[in-house]
């Protein structure tokens, strides 16, 4: 028989999807420190999303234009029609695209949506 205590013990927690990849999350720490601004400890047991936390905390805003291509994301545009609507080269539109998917600690164009819909930088559909 198996108590409950040993079972979580033993059980490792769900993963988080929007996790901080630790490299960017030691450089923003690294830049608030260099930046003189004060900075807020938080700890916490495994699986309670410290991490997920923090990038929340230190998200650094959308510019205006990445806020308007990231809605063309949402509305299922290719980075073609994107740069079309908006009379901007496909490069430029490949460089606020991975703008913001640094800014939002994410990894591809569906997660950029779904992150900045949960932050209420896009409403959702």
């Amino acid at each position: 028989m198996t108590s409950s205590i040993l079972v979580t013990k033993l059980s490792f927690p769900p993963t988080q999807p929007d996790l901080v990849p630790r490299p960017q999350l030691i450089e923003r720490l690294n830049n608030g420190v260099r930046s003189d601004r004060k900075l807020t400890l938080i700890s916490a047991s495994a699986g309670f999303g410290k991490t997920t936390l923090i990038s929340e905390w230190m998200f650094e805003p959308l510019s205006e234009r990445e806020t308007e291509v990231l809605q063309l994301i949402s509305e299922g545009l290719t980075n073609q029609e994107i740069a079309s609507r908006l009379y901007i080269s496909l490069i430029t539109v490949k460089v606020h695209t991975r703008n913001i998917n640094n800014k939002l600690c994410v990894s591809s164009r569906t997660k950029a949506v779904t992150r900045a819909r949960a932050l209420g930088i896009l409403l959702s559909n």
